[in-house]
C-alpha cells in the first residue's frame, strides 16, 4: 500500500469513526438529559450507559487521532510521489524500450553461453570419474536445451520488470516495496504499452 492509498484509508477511516462517535456522544447527551427516554433502571442501567458513552467518545477520539495520522501521512506522501516523480523521469531520460530489450537479449547470450560452460564441464567431470559410459548414460539422459522458441508475452512482461527493478534499484536504493511495485508498472506501461 502507497502512503497516498493509506492516507486515503486514514481519512475514511477518520471520517467514519468521528461521526459515529459524535452522533453517539450526542444520542447519549439526550438519554441522560431526558430527551430520549431509556428506560434502564439500577445499577444495570447506569453500567450500561457508561460504557455506551465511554465506546462513543473512545470512537470520536479515534477519529481525531486518524485524521491527525492522515495529515502527517499526506506530507509523506508528497515527498513519496516527489521522489517516485524523480526516478520516473531520471529513468526515462536512461533508458529506453528498445535499450531494455538489447539488456534482456545479452542478458540471456550471458546465460546460455554459461548453461553450456557448466554442461560441459559437467560432461568433462562425468567422462574423467566413470570414462565412456557416463557420457553414453549423460547423452541418453539429456533432453538438450530448450527449443529457444519465442517467448511468450507473460515471460516478456516478468523479464522487462525485473530489469525495470534492477536499473532502479542500482541508482535508487531505498525503496520500499509498494512504491517500486507502482513505478514498475507505470515505467512498464509508459515503455512498452504506450504505443500500442
Amino acid at each position: 500500500m502507497t502512503l497516498n492509498e493509506k492516507a486515503k484509508d486514514l481519512r475514511s477511516s477518520g471520517y467514519a469513526l468521528t461521526v459515529c462517535g459524535g452522533l453517539g456522544i450526542i444520542a447519549m447527551i439526550m438519554i441522560f438529559t431526558g430527551v430520549i427516554p431509556l428506560s434502564m433502571g439500577g445499577a444495570f442501567g447506569i453500567v450500561t450507559k457508561g460504557v455506551m458513552t465511554l465506546l462513543f467518545v473512545l470512537f470520536f477520539a479515534a477519529g481525531v487521532h486518524s485524521f491527525k495520522r492522515s495529515k502527517t501521512v499526506s506530507q509523506d506522501a508528497v515527498r513519496e510521489t516527489d521522489k517516485k516523480n524523480e526516478i520516473k523521469k531520471w529513468f526515462i531520460e536512461n533508458f529506453d524500450a528498445e535499450a531494455l530489450d538489447s539488456m534482456l537479449n545479452t542478458r540471456q547470450t550471458v546465460k546460455e553461453e554459461t548453461e553450456t560452460k557448466t554442461e560441459a564441464e559437467a560432461e568433462t567431470e562425468a567422462e574423467e570419474e566413470t570414462g565412456a559410459e557416463a557420457k553414453t548414460e549423460a547423452e541418453e539422459d539429456d533432453d538438450g536445451p530448450d527449443d529457444g522458441g519465442e517467448k511468450t508475452e507473460n515471460d516478456l512482461y516478468f523479464e522487462r520488470t525485473d530489469l525495470i527493478k534492477d536499473k532502479i534499484c542500482e541508482r535508487f536504493m531505498d525503496i520500499e516495496d509498494a512504491l517500486m511495485s507502482e513505478l514498475t508498472e507505470e515505467l512498464y506501461s509508459e515503455l512498452f504499452e504506450a504505443g500500442r
